[in-house]
C-alpha cells in the first residue's frame, strides 16, 4: 500500500487500526468510542458529499494535481478529529462485549472506507495480495450496516445500573427503604 512516499503493509495497517481502537476502548470507555463512531459516520458522509466540491475549488485555485483519495481522506480525518473532541461521560478500564463489538465494527468500517479511497488498480492489487484487505474492501456495506445497527442496539440496550439491582432488598440509593 503506497501512500505518498510511504510504503505501508496493509496487514500491519489493519492490525494497527483494530488494536488502536481496542486500546481506545480500554482507556476511554464505551461512551467515547460511541462518540468516535458517530464522528466516523459524519466524516464518511462529509468525504463522500464534499470531495468533488473541494476538488473543484482546488482546481480553480490552481492545484489541479490533488487526488480525490487525498481530499476524501483529509475531509474524513478533519471531521473525525473535530467531532471526537470534547467531553463525554467515560470510565476507562471497562472492556465489555458491547464495547469490543463496537470497537471492531468502528475499526473495520474505517479500514474498509480508507482502503476504498485508493485507485481501482491499487484496490485490485490489495484484494489479490492481502486477505484481510480483501475482506475489508469486499464487505464495506456490511461493515457500515453493522456499525449503524450496533450503535442503535447499544442506544436501546441500556446497561443495568447499580440502583436497579434486585439484591438491594427494596432500598433506594442511600440504603433507605422506599415508600
Amino acid at each position: 500500500m503506497q501512500v505518498g512516499s510511504i510504503h505501508l503493509d496493509p496487514n500491519i495497517f489493519i492490525f494497527a487500526v483494530v488494536g488502536g481502537f481496542f486500546g481506545l476502548t480500554f482507556l476511554f470507555g464505551e461512551a467515547r468510542l460511541k462518540r468516535i463512531a458517530l464522528a466516523l459516520l459524519a466524516g464518511l458522509f462529509a468525504a463522500d458529499q464534499l470531495a468533488n466540491f473541494v476538488l473543484t475549488q482546488l482546481a480553480h485555485g490552481g492545484m489541479k494535481s490533488v487526488e480525490e483519495a487525498t481530499v476524501k481522506l483529509a475531509l474524513l480525518l478533519v471531521v473525525l478529529v473535530i467531532l471526537s473532541l470534547g467531553k463525554s461521560p467515560s470510565v476507562g478500564g471497562h472492556f465489555s462485549l458491547r464495547s469490543m463489538i463496537l470497537s471492531l465494527l468502528t475499526a473495520t468500517t474505517l479500514i474498509s472506507y480508507v482502503l476504498g479511497y485508493f485507485a481501482l488498480s491499487e484496490q485490485t492489487r490489495l484484494i489479490n495480495d492481502y486477505n484481510l484487505a480483501a475482506i475489508a474492501i469486499n464487505n464495506r456495506p456490511w461493515w457500515l450496516s453493522g456499525l449503524i445497527i450496533w450503535l442503535l442496539v447499544t442506544q436501546l440496550w441500556k446497561k443495568k445500573a447499580k440502583e436497579d439491582d434486585s439484591s438491594s432488598g427494596g432500598k433506594g440509593k442511600k440504603g433507605k427503604k422506599k415508600k
